[in-house]
């Protein structure tokens, strides 16, 4: 596969289950070997690889966890485990975060109470607390209603120098 994609761009990954796209991704991600090379240009600088943001069709956990939204979004964006405690900053970083995607009310909920639309509104403030110049979501709008999947592709317009690489079914 030879692509080219410029700085900005939204680039939609179509196909039926089972071609390819989740691996395409994953191998974007160095998750799984390729063979050949993936090479960025960030500011005409070549890198090995840019910063990725990354939303999962799915997030496998167990349903019944105590985790809250907040231990969640506090675990990605610290590098202090949660169960040492949440200090105020990092509640208000968290809730931050949140806000950018309207999510903020739910930082109180466990994980397993939410909806599809709702965990894919968390999972996307995560990804891009990383301030990524490639955000990959790998079927946004999978088991979600599509006022949220809409409203997932819309934030794009605060992505202006990101590439945006989207999986559909």
């Amino acid at each position: 596969m030879d692509l080219h994609v410029h700085c900005g761009d939204v680039v939609a990954i179509v196909g039926p289950n089972g071609a390819g796209k989740t691996t395409l991704l994953r191998a974007i991600l160095g998750e799984v070997p390729y063979q050949g090379s993936m090479v960025s240009l960030i500011g005409g600088v070549e890198r090995r690889r840019p910063r990725i943001g990354y939303v999962p069709q799915k997030l496998q956990f167990d349903m019944d966890s105590p985790i809250s939204v907040l231990d969640l979004v506090v675990a990605a964006i610290s590098h202090r485990p949660v169960w040492w405690g949440i200090s105020r900053k990092l509640f208000l970083k968290a809730r931050a975060v949140l806000s950018v995607f309207s999510a903020d009310h739910l930082l109180h909920r466990r994980v397993g109470e939410l909806s599809g639309g709702e965990i894919q509104r968390v999972l996307l403030a995560i990804a891009m607390t990383a301030r990524p110049e490639l955000l990959l979501l790998d079927e946004p709008g999978a088991g979600v209603d599509v006022r949220a999947c809409l409203f997932s592709i819309s934030f794009a317009g605060i992505l202006k120098n990101s590439t945006i690489f989207l999986s559909f079914w």
